[in-house]
């Protein structure tokens, strides 16, 4: 599982960027060190690793996500 980190999101959020409505995660610690996947375990009640998302470097800036505001 080399360059990747899991990350823990609440079902309804799971599914909003599984249909690509939400193309934005904010978080406030970012990696230490480049990854290339997140590995996404949905929170309860399913409480199962769901997803493996291919992600780009990291936004420090909300101003500069890819959908405004």
């Amino acid at each position: 599982m080399t360059n990747g980190i899991f990350i823990s999101i609440k079902p309804p959020y799971c599914k909003l960027i599984k249909s690509r409505e939400k193309v934005n995660e904010f978080r406030s610690k970012i990696p230490k060190k480049p990854v290339k996947y997140f590995w996404v375990y949905e929170s309860a009640p399913s409480s199962s690793l769901k997803y493996c998302a291919i992600v780009g470097a990291p936004v420090h800036f909300p101003d500069k996500s890819r959908r405004g505001w």
